[in-house]
């Protein structure tokens, strides 16, 4: 399965769009198949959980579902920077062990 996060923009073909925290939640939850890429956009909206937070609520809750590949296409580059160094962090430190 390919996610594609954004609030605004659609998703590609073949991928699968969700607009935010609570529709992942959803997909990762009706959906049991391995997460093959997860596309990041970092500013989903005012008053709502940013990309770099759900990244973050991604490694506690579905660590065991972690994507093969994250990408990000945020057009806000210091949120895009913390989305990435996360996404490094949790694949050279947390699964590489």
């Amino acid at each position: 399965m390919k996610i594609w996060l954004d609030d605004i923009r659609p998703a590609p073909d073949g991928f699968i769009w969700a607009h935010d925290l609570f529709e992942l939640a959803a997909l990762l939850e009706t959906h049991k198949d391995q997460i093959e890429l997860m596309s990041f956009d970092h500013d989903l909206g005012d008053g709502i959980p940013d990309g770099y937070m759900i990244i973050k609520w991604l490694a506690e809750h579905y660590l065991n579902r972690w994507p093969e590949t994250i990408r990000v296409h945020s057009a806000n580059p210091p949120g895009a920077k913390n989305i990435r160094c996360y996404a490094e962090f949790i694949y050279n430190r947390v699964l590489s062990t």
